[in-house]
């Protein structure tokens, strides 16, 4: 196994989301990073938001660029850390629950990012609470000991922000001119996808040697919840497998 102190990863949230989004994975044997979102300014894109969002954890000194790197993101932060892997060069990509463009949301929830959800009253995230406990207990498989965490994170969270983000990330494909390839890195890349996910499209197998897939049947969106020893097994052995071939 990598040992623990030579690792780190930077584990970034989803909407309606903060560092305690992690907390499923606490008890992976590497340095965990949980930053919180920084607000998103008006009109900003994806990669722009990306662009602060690394200067902030830079800033922060949250990083030690001495030591092997592994990017993470939950959903959102998926797209997040795919944008900073070019500027940080991280060991590998581990994506959770998450995405490769805003063409691989569900179709309606796509359709409501582009068009709907930046016009939303700040009140109705508030009003919406309720129906919204009663939709994750009866679809999202979080065990109850976790559904009140992920409600008070949801209260917590930044309305603005959530709109914003939402149409930015619907908007949002990975395009990269310093990169020749067709496909946008050559780093080692985790994806961990729930077969049911209702909110991003389960991806299928595809031919890339730099990317392993791993479907999770049954499984909804928020699978690091919900099926946290699965995950944490493919987060351990994806790393340690990463960093023997770099050895």
């Amino acid at each position: 196994m990598a040992e623990a102190r030579k690792i780190q990863i930077v584990l970034i949230p989803g909407l309606g989301g903060d560092h305690r989004m992690a907390y499923p994975q606490k008890d992976l044997p590497f340095d965990l990073i949980t930053p919180d979102l920084i607000e998103m300014k008006p009109a900003e894109t994806l990669p722009e938001y990306a662009r602060r969002f690394g200067e902030h954890l830079i800033g922060g000194r949250l990083i030690d660029n001495t030591q092997p790197l592994f990017l993470a993101g939950y959903s959102f932060g998926s797209a997040i850390a795919l944008e900073l892997a070019p500027t940080f060069q991280p060991n590998g990509l581990i994506l959770i629950g998450g995405l490769v463009s805003g063409g691989e949301l569900r179709p309606i929830v796509r359709y409501f990012g582009l068009h709907f959800v930046r016009h939303i009253p700040l009140i109705a995230f508030t009003l919406a609470t309720p129906v919204i406990r009663k939709f994750m207990r009866r679809n999202s498989e979080v065990p109850e000991r976790d559904l009140d965490s992920c409600m008070v994170m949801y209260k917590d969270f930044s309305r603005n922000l959530f709109r914003a983000a939402y149409h930015a990330v619907a908007h949002w494909r990975l395009e990269r001119s310093d990169i020749p390839s067709s496909r946008p890195f050559t780093i080692p890349i985790l994806r961990i996808h729930g077969e049911c996910d209702q909110i991003i499209t389960c991806p299928t197998a595809n031919s890339n040697d730099n990317e392993d897939l791993l479907i999770i049947l049954g499984a909804k969106h928020l699978i690091n919840f919900a099926r946290r020893e699965a995950v944490n097994r493919a987060i351990e052995n994806f790393i340690d497998r990463t960093m023997q071939d770099t050895a």
